[in-house]
């Protein structure tokens, strides 16, 4: 999401209490930024939305939105706090 906003010239509203984490040491920066084989993000159009979580939800695996791209150019905001 990140990238896209960066490279694609969208803005990005992003709320990162959504994200799971196992570690709760871990800074906004590295949620942000960092993939791993644990937790994977996708971009998906709002429309699809829906179809995309049954999907994932019938494989019994743990989703949660966490944001959107917003067509504004370079407008970011995070929530990293609940």
């Amino acid at each position: 999401m990140s990238e896209s906003a960066r490279f694609g010239g969208f803005g990005a509203r992003i709320d990162l209490t959504n994200v799971p984490v196992r570690d709760k040491e871990i800074t906004p920066e590295e949620i942000l930024i960092c993939e791993t084989q644990a937790r994977m993000q996708f971009q998906v159009n709002p429309q699809d939305v829906d179809e995309v979580l049954e999907e994932i939800h019938s494989q019994n695996v743990k989703t949660t939105i966490i944001g959107e791209l917003l067509m504004t150019t370079k407008q970011f905001s995070s929530t990293t706090e609940k």
